[in-house]
């Protein structure tokens, strides 16, 4: 290979570089007829290689990305749902609870007024055009008073007696009045 190598480079170089100390077998050409050291070329060719290596494990890595990021989107939609589904059910059961305190609410006003039978009457009320401001309905007032104009039937009607007497003194009083109202009427019988 020396005499290869002494004719490329000429015997000028190739004397220079026996004096540097260096042997002709240190050197490999290539193939446009430049030389290079024979350590300089391994050193490249092992990080050639070594990156070749690194190329290989990072297209093997996005691979392994790609199908993680495949088995990330479904979970990620299946989470979305979930989420969405139970988003969706804690506002029905709100929804619920605040329909039941309503209804509790407003079958307790109607018996408050007076009202026969709850029930029927809670058909003819609008929950959800009331509003609950710190447990108490607004709009329920005028709710009640529409139902007694329009079923005056379903309330009692509280009659206060003109002639009864309001404190106890009056009772100790004589009672003749009321008796003799009963004897009258006993006597035209």
């Amino acid at each position: 290979m020396s005499d290869k190598f002494k004719a490329k480079i000429g015997e000028e170089l190739y004397n220079k570089i026996l004096e540097a100390g260096l042997k002709a077998d240190d050197f490999d050409l290539v193939t446009d007829g430049a030389y290079i050291p024979r350590a300089r070329l391994n050193e490249v060719s092992g990080k050639l290689k070594a990156t070749e290596d690194k190329v290989t494990s990072y297209e093997k890595q996005l691979v392994d990305t790609k199908k993680l990021l495949e088995g990330n989107e479904e979970f990620k939609a299946k989470h979305e749902a979930l989420s969405t589904k139970y988003l969706e059910d804690l506002a029905s059961k709100d929804k619920e609870i605040v329909n039941t305190s309503k209804k509790f609410l407003v079958e307790q006003h109607l018996r408050d007024s007076g009202a026969k039978h709850t029930s029927l009457l809670m058909r003819e009320i609008d929950l959800d055009s009331l509003s609950m401001d710190n447990d108490k309905l607004l709009g329920l007032d005028t709710a009640t008073e529409k139902l007694k104009t329009n079923y005056s039937d379903l309330f009692t009607v509280v009659e206060t007696n003109n002639k009864t007497k309001q404190s106890d003194t009056d009772k100790n009083d004589s009672g003749s009045g009321d008796d003799e109202d009963w004897g009258a009427l006993l006597k035209d019988l």
